[in-house]
């Protein structure tokens, strides 16, 4: 992921460059193959669903970096669905050295932890379905009250 400064803190700009940076490296990646439909949109997580379906199915013989690029490319992309369609800024946990979507501050903030899920479709496979994490996300940012404070992962 992307270095700490001297004050083991990241630069929220550079994060989320990183994070759009990485997001577009997925969708070229993958958009031949799945015929452009990695295109950012909320429908788009279906396709996130078929790639991470064969990745799970393929999973003992991907190799450790291998396996690291793909959930992070692939983390980034779901995280850059929900900033592009929803807004929200992007900050980094050093207790779990991974970074967290903040989406409808000042008025509310839902939160959305994306990695551990990743690793957990591909582990896991149908079990841990992206699509319904995700749409559960959807559901809270288009349902979130005033003041309303909720951290989903």
């Amino acid at each position: 992921m992307k270095e700490m400064d001297e004050d083991n803190n990241f630069d929220q700009d550079d994060l989320t460059r990183h994070i759009a940076e990485n997001a577009e490296l997925c969708s070229n990646h993958f958009n031949e193959e799945y015929s452009g439909k990695l295109d950012f949109s909320l429908e788009s997580i279906s396709v996130i669903e078929e790639i991470l379906d064969d990745v799970s199915n393929r999973k003992k013989s991907l190799h450790k970096e291998e396996r690291s690029w793909l959930i992070n490319i692939v983390g980034s992309y779901i995280f850059e669905v929900g900033r592009q369609n929803f807004g929200g800024k992007y900050y980094w946990i050093p207790s779990t050295d991974e970074p967290i979507l903040i989406t409808g501050q000042p008025i509310f903030a839902i939160a959305i932890i994306v990695f551990q899920k990743v690793i957990g479709r591909i582990d896991n496979g149908k079990d841990d379905s992206i699509t319904f994490f995700f749409q559960g996300y959807v559901d809270l940012v288009l349902n979130a009250e005033p003041g309303a404070s909720i951290t989903y992962n």
